[in-house]
């Protein structure tokens, strides 16, 4: 839903920052589901988490209006209606959940999100954790905080409202929002590997780059390491980055070897490059 937003999140000097422009709002949109339909399984849990946390967040923001709420509301619903279609890959389903996005997207230009994405930076860049996933770690948590906690409001609307916000979005869920992550059947990020540690640092030719690294268990024994190079410069190369780092790395959680790992995503990576950027890796 970023295309719906004011706002944009860069990597500045190993943390991520968040810019808001209204120059970022682009004037005209298009929303193509085909390409969804490549993304991998992990990749496609996690954003459809983002998108719900989006609306959930902005549901409950205190600077909800009637307008944010009513995008956001849609948003869950298709949200919910739509997972398992989205989870298979039909292109219903991936065209619901992208118009999903869109509502989530312009429900945050209103409201901004709250706690519990300004808490996923730090695991997504602790634990190479995707950001809707991380995300929702944290949303999970905070349900049950905000639940015990309603005398802490700070809303000038009141407890009330907090309490008839937290029951109508979890009426729109159709139960705990935890029953709905716990469905997707995802790992947690774990920090207990005592055995060694990892230390790294970059500096980029620009306040942005093409430039990375990046290092994970693909088991319970295996530790991939990844340092590579994105042709150009600046935003392009950042953004061309990014791809290829998510790439990657969900080939070489999948089980492939080093061999298929390079081969499939030189594969995925080809596809519609007409700039023809390319990464060197090792």
């Amino acid at each position: 839903g970023s295309e719906a937003t004011r706002f944009a999140v860069i990597t500045y000097k190993g943390e991520k920052v968040s810019v808001m422009d209204d120059s970022l709002l682009p004037s005209l949109v298009l929303l193509d589901a085909t390409t969804l339909r490549s993304l991998p399984l992990y990749q496609k849990k996690s954003t459809m988490l983002d998108t719900l946390c989006h609306a959930i967040e902005s549901y409950w923001s205190i600077h909800s209006t009637d307008e944010s709420k009513s995008f956001a509301k849609q948003a869950i619903q298709l949200v919910v209606e739509n997972k398992d279609d989205y989870l298979n890959n039909t292109d219903d389903g991936n065209e619901k959940m992208l118009l999903a996005s869109n509502l989530a997207g312009k429900a945050i230009n209103i409201t901004k999100t709250t706690a519990g994405h300004a808490m996923s930076y730090k695991i997504t860049g602790l634990y190479n954790t995707a950001h809707g996933h991380a995300v929702a770690l944290c949303v999970l948590h905070l349900f049950p905080y905000m639940s015990a906690h309603m005398g802490d409001c700070v809303d000038s609307r009141g407890k009330e409202y907090l309490e008839k916000t937290i029951q109508e979005i979890e009426d729109m869920l159709g139960g705990r929002f935890a029953d709905f992550y716990n469905a997707l059947e995802m790992d947690k990020p774990k920090a207990n590997r005592k055995e060694f540690e990892i230390y790294a640092t970059m500096h980029t030719a620009k306040e942005v780059g093409g430039d990375f690294y990046d290092f994970y268990f693909i088991d319970d024994d295996n530790l991939a390491f990844l340092m590579a190079d994105v042709s150009g410069k600046g935003i392009p190369a950042a953004m061309f980055m990014m791809q290829s780092k998510t790439i990657i790395k969900s080939c070489a959680e999948s089980g492939m070897s080093i061999e298929q790992v390079l081969t499939v995503a030189n594969e995925k990576l080809c596809e519609g490059n007409d700039a023809g950027m390319f990464v060197t890796a090792w």
